[in-house]
């Protein structure tokens, strides 16, 4: 490969990365906006997950969790921390798919809570794999962040 073939391959790696970047920066703002705003019916479906007993455990989920979705999608966006963002986001996204296929397992019908807290987002199939396509993004975030040079 001549020089001009591998500088057009890391340009598009580039935009790819920093698309990939805001793409789940925005997933992580726009989900954590309604958790925020509505921590009690948050913890409402924490719990309905049954993977926590503790009344105290769920509420400091319910605090604690929508904020490190804010501000992981936005260090992710304006590209701050962009190791510990695109970490945090992966690690966010394994939680997530664990708790899914717990939820699964289980066979309890619950709503995601994802982006809202209507009857529509139910814990499912579809949901996992979308949430399996999120991590696949975000692995490749973290990969090109702790690739490219400081």
């Amino acid at each position: 490969m001549d020089g001009k073939g591998l500088s057009h391959r890391v340009g598009i790696e580039k935009v790819i990365y920093y698309l990939s970047r805001f793409i789940i920066g925005l997933i992580f703002l726009y989900a954590s906006w309604h958790k925020i705003v509505h921590p009690h019916e948050f913890a409402k479906v924490i719990y309905n997950y049954k993977i926590f007993h503790s009344k105290e455990v769920v509420n400091g989920i319910a605090i604690f969790l929508p904020w490190l979705e804010f501000y992981t999608g936005v260090f992710l966006i304006i590209g701050v921390f962009e190791r510990g963002s695109s970490l945090s986001a992966f690690i966010l996204f394994l939680a997530f798919i664990f708790a899914i296929l717990y939820t699964i397992y289980m066979g309890i019908d619950t709503n995601c809570g994802c982006f809202n807290f209507s009857e529509s987002s139910k814990v499912g199939l579809p949901l996992l794999l979308r949430d399996i396509l999120f991590l696949l993004l975000t692995s490749y975030v973290v990969f090109y962040s702790f690739r490219k040079k400081r």
